[in-house]
């Protein structure tokens, strides 16, 4: 408990240090991203899920600013996977954008609609299918153009495939004056 005190207290030192970032209209950035992903299906059996061991995820990400913390975004992303033989995903989607806060470390939320493709390993057959997506994560401020941080989504698709990724992004912005 005590530990938990002193963490509490280096962050909110540490958030009161970090200067303003002041997002706002107009602002894009374009965001690389390279991560751990799973994938995962009903089975044939009632109450089976299968898909592979894991894999490594190549994103891409545009956003554009239309408020002081909200913006719109546009994203793609790949993955290659193993075990149950290699398999594939595909993601595109576009969605919304919202930071919780604009200091050095900023916190944000995003969802977005779009379609997945999976195909190989434990598939019999390619699957194509619309799909929600959620996540959020933490961008750690570089200076005003450059920052990196730690990101995790979760796509669900009507017809019951889940995909979980968990990475770390780069982001480069500008037009924000």
């Amino acid at each position: 408990m005590r530990t938990c005190g002193s963490a509490l207290i280096v962050v909110a030192v540490l958030a009161a240090l970090a200067g303003p970032a002041r997002a706002g209209d107009g602002e894009s950035a374009l965001s690389l991203s390279v991560g751990y992903g799973i994938w995962s299906v009903p089975g044939e059996e009632k109450d089976t899920r299968i898909g592979p061991d894991g894999g490594a995820v190549l994103g891409v990400e545009y956003e554009r600013g239309f408020g002081e913390a909200w913006s719109w975004r546009v994203a793609a992303a790949g993955g290659g996977y193993a075990g149950g033989g290699w398999s594939g995903s595909g993601w595109a989607g576009a969605g919304i954008v919202y930071r919780f806060d604009v200091l050095k470390y900023v916190p944000y939320a995003e969802v977005s609609a779009g379609g997945v493709v999976l195909a190989g390993g434990p598939l019999e057959e390619a699957r194509f299918e619309p799909a929600a997506e959620a996540g959020g994560g933490l961008d750690v401020l570089v200076d005003r153009e450059l920052s990196w941080g730690l990101e995790a989504r979760v796509g669900v698709f009507p017809g019951e495939i889940v995909i979980f990724t968990v990475g770390l992004r780069g982001t480069h912005r500008w037009g924000f004056f």
